[in-house]
């Protein structure tokens, strides 16, 4: 199909070849990503706008989630923040219903797809300029966390249904697919124009969601460990379980740059934007990566190139570790026991490797295990860094090991 050529045109960069084929084929949704590409942001956004009546009438749902990213994003390049948000939204909720649509199974594989989690990225980059909305821009980068660490789990150990009593496991299954159920005849009675029946269903949906939320809200409270991977409830920074000498860096990796939170004291106290786009970061850290992984022999490590750890030092770290408060301290000391979440390709990243200073000429003697670096120092000689997954994980592990350590209690009259 020429239309997925084009797109495959697109992610090559091969803007020339993909414009051809938008011409020929006139579809809204090819010219918008292309206009995206360009950031030509307002023809972006008038292409996507074009198609965004036709898809909302037919309820074809894969255009509708296409229309509302791509004028999100077209919105979001035009700064026009309140506007992305608002379709930013409407994306997360075609992307929930396309998700309540699938059985119980196969929803532990939808969100690991690709572009799924675009539009709960482009919240977390668009909602800190809404009403200078900080905790969500937090929250939804902890959303799509959660998420797909569920689906990871679930891909690598299975579905978790054996951690429940078999009713309870079926009873929830039963749910999911009367509600995926009912929304395919939904479909088909608007299809039929079928508007008393489709009114009908309508209500009945709204039943069945409300029975399915009741029934989460056992799980949570009866089987809390299940219903926190199935079901996680993202924890904003006043929520997470710390310890008062804990510093939180938290990167989210987006399409166009990498936002970092910072949380000491259960509040953000530092935001910031690593201006390098996704695919040349996943380069950078690949190339420090290659530094150590995959070595036959020791005369190997003699291509080991400080400057690419500085270079991701300047951008991950730099700019934080030198960051005050309004009183004038700095807002991570060097005694902090340092908890960094990586994002995407940042979890492959040691960064106690990634280096503060280097000689400007290198010298690499030979050492017990091979060649070593003379004069490099690493973020390693200074700070204290453990790694977790999120927020949330550190926060539900804690809250279990509290919850067991009560149960090992013993109190003897």
């Amino acid at each position: 199909e020429e239309s997925n050529i084009a797109r495959t045109y697109m992610a090559r960069g091969d803007l020339p070849n993909a414009l051809k084929i938008c011409e020929k084929l006139q579809a809204p949704l090819l010219f918008g990503r292309y206009y995206l590409l360009k950031k030509e942001y307002r023809l972006a956004k008038e292409e996507f706008g074009r198609k965004l009546p036709a898809a909302e009438k037919e309820r074809a749902i894969n255009d509708m989630l296409a229309s509302y990213t791509g004028y999100a994003l077209a919105c979001e390049g035009l700064k026009e923040y309140d506007l992305a948000a608002r379709y930013y939204k409407k994306a997360v909720s075609a992307l929930e219903k396309m998700r309540s649509q699938l059985a119980a199974s196969q929803r532990f594989y939808f969100f690991s797809a690709e572009d799924r989690t675009e539009p709960y990225e482009g919240l977390v980059r668009v909602s800190q300029y809404t009403n200078k909305d900080i905790r969500g821009s937090f929250y939804y980068a902890e959303f799509t966390r959660s998420q797909l660490f569920t689906e990871s789990a679930a891909k690598r150990y299975g579905a978790p249904e054996t951690r429940i009593p078999a009713d309870i496991a079926n009873t929830e299954t039963r749910l999911a697919d009367k509600i995926a159920a009912t929304y395919k005849e939904m479909e088909t009675a608007f299809e039929d124009k079928d508007t008393n029946r489709y009114k009908e269903l309508e209500t009945q949906l709204s039943n069945e969601q409300k029975e399915q939320g009741m029934f989460i809200e056992k799980l949570r409270k009866n089987y809390p460990e299940y219903a926190s991977v199935m079901y996680p409830q993202p924890v904003y920074p006043e929520d997470i379980v710390m310890k008062p000498d804990e510093v939180i860096i938290e990167y989210e990796v987006t399409a166009p740059y990498t936002e970092v939170f910072v949380i000491k004291g259960n509040k953000i106290v530092y935001t910031g934007k690593i201006q390098i786009p996704r695919k040349e970061l996943s380069e950078l850290a690949k190339k420090y990566r290659s530094y150590f992984e995959g070595l036959t022999k020791s005369s190997q490590l003699t291509a080991y190139n400080p400057q690419t750890g500085n270079k991701l030092y300047n951008l991950l770290l730099k700019d934080i570790f030198e960051k005050k408060d309004p009183a004038g301290h700095i807002i991570i000391s060097k005694s902090a026991k340092i908890i960094i979440m990586p994002d995407e390709i940042l979890g492959i990243l040691p960064f106690e490797s990634l280096v503060t200073a280097f000689p400007e000429k290198l010298h690499m003697p030979s050492g017990k295990f091979g060649p070593v670096p003379v004069g490099v120092k690493y973020v390693g000689d200074e700070y204290d860094i453990v790694y977790y997954h999120s927020s949330t994980a550190l926060t539900m592990q804690r809250n279990k090991k509290r919850k067991n350590a009560a149960e090992k209690s013993l109190l003897v009259i």
